[in-house]
């Protein structure tokens, strides 16, 4: 019996990686990954983020560091909260790493940036993720692309809203 369970509870952690040329420049990139009181507006599965420690103000960009965010998901009947462990070095790496919590055994997201000119970026997406519930794991296992690709799609999208609007501002205040 110890055995089946074994074989029917066994879940494997999920790891996927993305590389994605971005036609915004890297700083726009990096100030959207890391707006992360900003994810319920554009992430379709984040219900509510904000920042632990600094309250309601937003991280220096400009400075490396480290922070913790609670992030509030909701996937169909699927309703959960953990905290998020976000390490970031400005315009190069944003790193969130789940921190102790009853969600995830394992939760870990990247993000390279590297300039290839001033209005592309190359972007190197990484997450790893293990639910300590199985069924959530299973769950996972059969939208695990569906929930990434989205993801990531998410994200470039507002990337590259962003900067429409401010490629937008800087031609109107031109024309004033």
């Amino acid at each position: 019996m110890l055995r089946v369970n074994r074989i029917l509870f066994k879940t494997e952690c999920f790891n996927y990686k993305k590389q994605r040329v971005v036609n915004v420049p890297r700083h726009i990139v990096y100030n959207t990954v890391i707006d992360i009181p900003q994810y319920s507006l554009f992430l379709p599965w984040c219900n509510r983020s904000h920042w632990l420690n600094n309250g309601s103000c937003t991280v220096d960009s400009s400075i490396k560091g480290q922070n913790e965010a609670l992030l509030d998901i909701k996937f169909g009947l699927f309703h959960e909260s953990y905290v998020s462990r976000v390490s970031y070095e400005p315009f190069n790496q944003i790193e969130a790493v789940a921190a102790n919590n009853s969600l995830f055994e394992k939760l870990d997201t990247l993000w390279k940036l590297d300039e290839i000119d001033q209005y592309k970026t190359l972007v190197d997406f990484e997450i790893s993720l293990k639910f300590h519930n199985c069924v959530y794991q299973r769950l996972m296992k059969s939208f695990k692309y569906t929930i990434t690709n989205a993801m990531l799609h998410h994200f470039i999208v507002e990337c590259e809203n962003r900067y429409t609007a401010l490629e937008c501002n800087r031609t109107l205040i031109k024309t004033a």
